[in-house]
């Protein structure tokens, strides 16, 4: 019991920390707040948080499996080339990533806020020290 929750706790600060990578590379700042869309990250970037937030959250990739992923895995059970299994593998990662994205992306926005706090925090951090020097 005692490693689960240790194992609990690397997880959660592996996807914590890389969502606030991506948020301080890739977020753009506008009207006074910063944003960053899953849609939007570099095909990489995506797939890495995908297998972080499908690591940490315990989470099953059965419901991907559809009529598509059926029909690709036969195909691919029927020819096994490189082609199928390419095939496959990229249909599977778009049906989990699509699965998830919605709870990503609200990890990314969480992450967002935080960074604005920290942002405005280090402004109000300049603007004393500032005043100090006066």
């Amino acid at each position: 019991m005692f490693n689960f929750h240790v194992s609990k706790a690397v997880r959660y600060k592996k996807i914590n920390n890389y969502t606030s990578y991506l948020v301080e590379e890739y977020a753009i700042k506008k009207h006074g707040f910063y944003s960053l869309y899953a849609d939007e990250l570099p095909e990489l970037e995506l797939n890495t948080l995908t297998n972080l937030y499908l690591d940490y959250y315990d989470r099953e990739i059965n419901d991907a499996v559809d009529d598509d992923v059926a029909s690709a895995i036969i195909s691919m059970l029927k020819d096994n080339t490189q082609y199928s299994r390419d095939d496959l593998s990229e249909l599977i990662r778009k049906k989990v990533i699509n699965q998830y994205k919605d709870e990503m992306q609200s990890l990314l926005d969480e992450c967002c806020h935080g960074w604005l706090q920290i942002k405005n925090m280090e402004t109000d951090d300049e603007y004393i020290s500032m005043g100090e020097k006066s």
